[in-house]
């Protein structure tokens, strides 16, 4: 719940920064007519995407800790001139600001279930990219987010953004850094550390769903008295709905983080389309400073919020019937978002090169690339089930198809919406059309999660645009009951798309808890002092439980300032996680290591390598085995061994344990490995070479024999005399001792 409010408090901060752009117009905020109640909700919209976009660019240049509490001050001001004006429109202003609040705290709130984290540190599915922003959220609250590899490499020591393991600097191939921001402010009103809320954090996305369809919800506000306030809960269940949405959940269970943000601030620019303000200048300002928003939260939004932004100043036009208006709304908008992406643009243009570069045929999973075209119509309300079997049920498509029609006829049928229709139609055909031109596999959801938000924020302006026509007070009562039913069929339509998906889609998050889910004493656990060495041992864990781990742990250990190593790993790509570049065959450099965190699977599997009872701190996901208390020797699985069992772990010819002893020349230490051979080779006859000399063939044996040790690193490689393929041993168990010597 502490994370919850956080996200929250945040929401307030901006929004009570974004009511100071509401200008009192002869001591009123907040005209009765429709065109003042438009213009102080367009008002409201565009001082909340202003702040937001001030802290985004500050945060480029210094740490985030410097603006984000600095505009609580800010904030205060503004609820107070609220209080201050309550009798002129301030008061009912600042109940907007409560729903839109309490809208992103239920968000939030959903968000905490769905990963379950009262009971986990961290729940995802099989993507990793939740490291990549929970490394960034905490790195853009203390780091200016605009750096060159060389600052992030020489603060985490784990090398820029091209080796990997971290994905924060201006080498990226594509840009995350406004999410980062805005992750890092939503947590620093007093949220928790764990994994799973900077995944509760992103539910700030909500808030820009929720000011980008405040000026077309307002517009209900000046019907009869008795609908005089119906909007606002009506706003607050759209911006829920959307939000659980299919494609927008997919995106979140995909651990697409800046995809949900990106997407949310690119809808709402599509949403402030259909607004009906007559501010030219606010108008074409809100458009571009928009577009700018989604495009620094993810670079891959540009191109749709700058074509939504496009029709928004047709739109504009249109309604004042002028040429002139078109002009100077294309000049403002365009100056706006170049003025407020600034350093992006370059960053923009280098993500477009590397995309296009990359973005043709390949495999992922999917389906609508290879179906009939006819199923891209569903796809926006339809979204897919990440991981899931079917991927795509006949019912969500039937549900899509639906929607889709009866939102189209809605849209055109209302003049208002049309061109944001229009908009919608030319992004979906743009994007739809990249990826089936260049057979793009990748690409597939990836689009749908771009277009889906979007449909969806214009079915909901389609539902407030039917809500403000159902309550003027000059419509018949046959007319009201045909816009109700029509409201109805849309809204339960939009809550069984949610319920098609959002079935299967948790079946298939609690099945990855197992393997992907990490217990609340994960990051606790953990040793807390700084410049010590961590070594990590994977062997008890394998896929993508070892990719997950031990990529947390070494980046804990470097964000500690500690220095965390990996023996020289081998063709199986989940050992190390992304930080398998950068840390891996590193076990040959460290010095005097002080910890080994012992990596353990869900299963029950466990490091075959034993120490001394009393070292051993045990956690959940981990043993931490303390080596002033163990003895001077660590020692990890190398290259060749294969995942282990309950019974022991296979390993081949050729299979490697590296050792690291921290103690002087001359000392007596020995490892000894207790092995036995496969059931299908019966031979356990082996030649070591331990580095320094190339021993005697030996025979393994399951009592155990003894491998001498020098001071230092050395890795020992067990070699079987006939070179045969395959697992040909079983090591049950490896030990150390070191004769009357201590550690350094």
């Amino acid at each position: 719940m502490a994370t919850v409010f956080s996200v929250a408090a945040c929401s307030m901060v901006l929004l009570t920064c974004g009511s100071l752009f509401v200008r009192a117009n002869k001591g009123e905020l907040l005209p009765a007519d429709l065109q003042g109640a438009v213009g102080a909700a367009a008002s409201l919209t565009l001082g909340v995407i202003a702040t937001a976009l001030f802290v985004i660019n500050v945060n480029l240049w210094f740490p985030g800790k410097w603006v984000y509490h600095g505009l609580v001050a800010l904030g205060a001001c503004g609820l107070l001139r609220l209080v201050v004006l309550r009798r002129s429109g301030g008061a009912e202003i600042l109940v907007w600001l409560l729903i839109l609040t309490a809208a992103v705290a239920a968000v939030a709130y959903g968000v905490g279930l769905r990963v379950d984290a009262a009971n986990y540190w961290l729940v995802e599915t099989s993507n990793h990219d939740t490291l990549f922003y929970f490394e960034g959220a905490r790195w853009a609250v203390n780091h200016p987010v605009f750096v060159e590899p060389e600052v992030v490499s020489d603060a985490l020591h784990l090398g820029g953004c091209r080796l990997g393991a971290v994905y924060i600097g201006i080498d990226c191939p594509v840009y995350r850094g406004g999410s980062y921001s805005m992750l890092g402010m939503a947590l620093s009103f007093g949220a928790g550390r764990a994994a799973n809320d900077m995944l509760i954090a992103s539910a700030l996305g909500a808030l820009f769903m929720g000011v980008g369809l405040l000026p077309v919800a307002v517009m209900g506000r000046v019907g009869t008295a008795k609908w005089r306030f119906l909007w606002l809960p009506v706003l607050a269940l759209l911006v829920v709905v959307i939000y659980f949405s299919p494609s927008m959940l997919a995106a979140a269970i995909n651990s697409n983080v800046a995809t949900t943000i990106g997407a949310s601030a690119a809808a709402m620019v599509l949403a402030l389309a259909t607004s009906l303000d007559r501010c030219g200048w606010r108008r074409a300002m809100l458009l571009g400073l928009g577009a700018s928003l989604a495009a620094h939260c993810y670079g891959e939004a540009a191109a749709a919020a700058v074509i939504f932004a496009a029709f928004g100043v047709i739109a504009g036009a249109l309604l004042d019937r002028s040429w002139s208006t078109f002009l100077k709304g294309a000049l403002l908008c365009a100056g706006a978002f170049f003025i407020a992406s600034n350093v992006l643009l370059g960053e923009l243009l280098q993500s477009a090169s590397d995309v296009e570069g990359i973005a043709s045929g390949g495999t992922w999973e999917g389906m609508y690339l290879h179906a009939s075209p006819w199923t891209w119509l569903a796809a926006p309300f339809a979204g897919m089930v990440v991981n899931g079997s079917p991927y795509v049920s006949p019912g969500m498509l039937l549900v899509g198809w639906s929607l889709t029609l009866f939102v189209g006829v809605g849209c055109v049928y209302l003049k208002s919406m049309r061109p944001a229709l229009l908009a919608l139609v030319a992004v979906s055909l743009f994007l739809v059309g990249f990826v089936e031109i260049r057979d793009y596999a990748y690409g597939e959801h990836k689009v749908v999660q771009m277009i889906g938000p979007a449909a969806c924020v214009l079915a909901a302006a389609l539902l407030l645009n039917l809500f403000r026509v159902f309550s003027e007070a000059d419509r018949g009562k046959w007319q009201r009951w045909g816009i109700l039913v029509y409201g109805v069929i849309v809204l339960l339509l939009m809550l069984a798309a949610i319920h098609e998906h959002a079935r299967p889609s948790m079946r298939v998050v609690e099945g990855w808890k197992g393997v992907h889910g990490l217990s609340l004493d994960f990051e606790r656990d953990l040793p807390g002092a700084d410049n010590q060495a961590w070594v990590i041992d994977d062997t008890g864990v394998e896929g993508v439980e070892r990719f997950q781990k031990s990529h947390y742990v070494a980046y804990l250990a470097h964000e500690r300032l500690s220095r965390a190593y990996l023996p020289k790993l081998d063709q199986e790509g989940m050992r190390g996680g992304y930080a398998r570049r950068a840390l891996g065959d590193s076990l040959k450099s460290a010095t005097d290591p002080r910890w080994v965190v012992q990596l353990k699977s869900f299963t029950g599997v466990q490091s075959p390598f034993k120490y001394a009872p009393e070292s051993i701190k045990p956690s959940t996901e981990y043993n931490l085995v303390d080596l002033s208390k163990a003895g001077p020797v660590a020692a990890v699985s190398g290259w060749g061994w294969l995942a282990c069992q309950a019974e022991g772990c296979p390993v081949a010819s050729g299979f490697e344990i590296e050792a690291l002893v921290s103690a002087d020349q001359g000392a007596d230490c020995h490892l000894t490995l207790h092995a036995d051979h496969a059931a299908e080779y019966p031979s356990l006859e082996v030649i070591i070479d331990a580095g320094n000399a190339r021993l005697q063939p030996h025979r393994l044996a399951p009592e155990g024999i003894d491998i001498p040790l020098v001071a230092g690193w050395q890795r020992i490689t067990f070699t079987d005399p006939n070179a045969t393929p395959g697992a040909l041993w079983v090591v049950r168990e490896v030990t150390s001792s070191c004769a009357g010597v201590a550690s350094k």
